[in-house]
């Protein structure tokens, strides 16, 4: 990972000499006044996605609230679709009514789905609006720690920051098998076929910033337990769903108001998004009467090490490389087996299934209580990959996901990419055999 301090050194000199038009190398403006929160929603949408005309959608939802954005606090967009990327905000002009106002705009294309894209984006935002905290949305496809295989676009730059030091940064397809957040086809077009993120890559992309408030996942699959593990040193809440998320996506109408709330917000964050579905019917289709569902929850990223204590505690006690029967009726985020997409088991489900009652299992769950404190869910909720509701058992839902190493030759491969995820060697799965 590039060091921060090369970028506040060497970037502002590189910009000028390649840039000279651009707002960088105009004359610096006072010291801007510290903001109370900055949220950058970041959205990779050069896929599928923007086919469905669910950024723009999500955009007016924004900019519909942006009077709950307080005075002291600025939401910031960057926006990767199907045209070039670009950065904006809303601003206050002369008669004080907030007007959209464009930030950057890229040159050429880039690669949305690349840590250092992410980077470099987080690193602009923080360095334009100084502020006590920050949040950070993070919009797309989503796959948690799944590996991807992942095919470089034709252009990795495009964000001039990116000039810098590219040399150090290793190829995009130096690891073909990448835990996965976002795509981006290179194509500006509507395929799903491209640049995966790494998770771990994003930490590290992450870390020399200040610790984020919140990372919220607009993106379906990305609260498991391996995700949280990896980004637990770089966020204070990670908030989202172990299932897939409603086609619609979240309400952002109701949720600008609890992202800048000083206290509560990672509740509030939950529940908005959970209200925009329980409390009234968002239809599967226009002629449908099903409505989409959601199931959701907040990581107290703090608690992560105590989590990951007692989960070892219990693995390495209970847990043994023939556990195939254990699995029998616990609830889980994919309808059915794949090869290379799991399960994604419920992680409170799959221990109170696999643990006997008693104090071993009233331990963990403690634990598992004040990392997730915060869990909301409807009855059901729509998978697009069976084209049906998937129902919930809300007593058993811990609304985080987990993988669970199984014998048999289809889960061979997903076995083999779990044994490359750092959960895996911090919960004390070797030990057991797998």
């Amino acid at each position: 990972m590039r060091k921060r301090a090369t970028y506040r050194l060497v970037v502002p000199l590189l910009l000028c000499l390649l840039f000279v038009s651009c707002e960088w190398c105009h004359k610096p403006d006072p010291t801007p006044k510290k903001l109370r929160r900055t949220v950058l929603v970041y959205i990779a949408a050069e896929n599928s996605l923007a086919y469905g005309n669910f950024p723009d959608l999500d955009q007016k939802e924004m900019e519909s609230a942006i009077g709950d954005v307080p005075s002291d606090c600025r939401l910031v967009v960057f926006i990767d679709d199907t045209d070039l990327p670009h950065i904006y905000t809303w601003e206050k002009d002369k008669s004080g009514t907030m007007v959209k106002t464009e930030l950057y705009s890229f040159p050429e294309d880039c690669n949305s789905a690349s840590s250092s894209v992410l980077h470099d984006v987080v690193y602009y935002v923080e360095d334009k609006y100084p502020s006590d905290s920050y949040g950070l949305v993070l919009w797309s496809h989503g796959r948690a720690w799944l590996p991807a295989a992942a095919s470089a676009p034709s252009k990795r730059e495009g964000f001039a920051v990116l000039e810098v030091d590219t040399a150090s940064l290793p190829p995009l397809d130096a690891d073909p098998l990448r835990r996965s957040f976002g795509v981006d086809n290179g194509e500006n077009s509507y395929s799903n076929k491209g640049s995966r993120m790494d998770i771990s890559d994003m930490a590290s992309a992450l870390a020399g910033f200040p610790k984020f408030d919140f990372i919220f996942f607009d993106a379906c699959f990305m609260q498991a337990v391996e995700v949280a593990w990896d980004l637990r040193n770089v966020t204070h809440w990670l908030i989202g769903s172990p299932a897939e998320i409603p086609g619609p996506g979240a309400p952002y109408e109701k949720l600008i108001s609890p992202m800048f709330s000083s206290e509560g917000y990672a509740e509030s964050i939950v529940d908005a998004y959970y209200r925009g579905y329980a409390d009234e019917c968002v239809p599967l289709t226009s002629t449908s009467s099903d409505c989409f569902g959601v199931v959701l929850s907040a990581i107290d990223c703090s608690k992560m090490e105590t989590l990951r204590q007692a989960t070892s505690n219990i693995i390495v006690k209970y847990m043994s490389s023939s556990i195939n029967d254990n699995v029998n009726g616990v609830q889980h985020y994919f309808p059915y087996t794949a090869t290379d997409i799991p399960y994604y088991f419920d992680m409170l489900d799959y221990m109170r299934n696999v643990v006997p009652a008693g104090s071993d299992l009233q331990s963990w769950e403690r634990a598992f209580s004040e990392a997730v404190p915060v869990i909301k869910a409807t009855d059901s909720w729509y998978s697009a990959y069976s084209y049906s509701l998937c129902p919930v058992d809300l007593e058993n839902c811990g609304a985080v996901s987990c993988y669970v190493p199984l014998n048999g030759k289809v889960f061979s491969q997903l076995n083999e990419w779990f044994r490359r995820t750092d959960w895996y060697k911090a919960a004390s799965w070797s030990e057991v055999g797998w």
